[in-house]
């Protein structure tokens, strides 16, 4: 079996993303198991939406980055009017009704 795990500055961006599509694709995908962490600085981004969500500070504005992070690389990634875009738009009105 092949395990791949990428995050961080391997899918940072579009370009990241398409970059592991292609390593992928060379790779084959027979008996392959796949983990995608988080984004470029994704995690430090969460830790300083807790932090100030705890410190009772405007947590918003950072949420609001993160998901304008995302939607900036599905751009690359899919046409204008994909599902893709609705669902990180469900996956952050989630965290918005947190």
């Amino acid at each position: 079996m092949k395990i791949f795990k990428f995050g961080g500055a391997s899918v940072k961006d579009a370009e990241s993303v398409k970059n592991v599509s292609m390593v992928l694709k060379s790779q084959g995908f027979a008996k392959c198991l796949l983990v995608i962490s988080a984004m470029g600085k994704t995690t430090n981004e969460l830790e300083k939406v807790v932090e100030l969500y705890f410190k009772k500070d405007n947590y918003q504005t950072e949420i609001e980055k993160i998901k304008r992070k995302h939607i900036e690389i599905a751009e690359g990634l899919f046409p204008e009017n994909h599902a893709v875009f609705a669902e990180i738009n469900l996956f952050f009105d989630d965290i918005d009704s947190f």
